[in-house]
């Protein structure tokens, strides 16, 4: 597929929509990134980042949002594990 295969620079991107509406996009920021999507289209959104201003994919943005608060869910479970808390009860025994 030619957008598998395509060869970006740093800030470009390439996107293709079928007939039922789902879209394919590649994006190169620090590497490529390959995304699906059946809500999306290849509309693109200026965002500041270090005080310059950036077009980014809105495929990538929407991602983004979405996925910091599963970031954040992991981040807090990850302090409660019940598998850090348990200790062996063949070390209490040998001690």
């Amino acid at each position: 597929m030619a957008v598998v295969e395509a060869k970006l620079e740093k800030g470009e991107s390439i996107a293709m929509e079928n007939q039922r509406g789902i879209t394919v996009l590649k994006w190169k920021d620090k590497h490529d990134v390959l995304v699906l999507s059946t809500k999306h289209s290849n509309g693109k959104r200026t965002v500041l980042k270090k005080g310059r201003a950036i077009k980014k994919p809105k495929i990538i943005l929407a991602y983004n949002e979405a996925k910091s608060s599963v970031d954040m869910s992991d981040q807090m479970t990850s302090y409660s594990s019940p598998l850090i808390k348990t200790v062996k009860w063949y070390k209490k025994l040998a001690i």
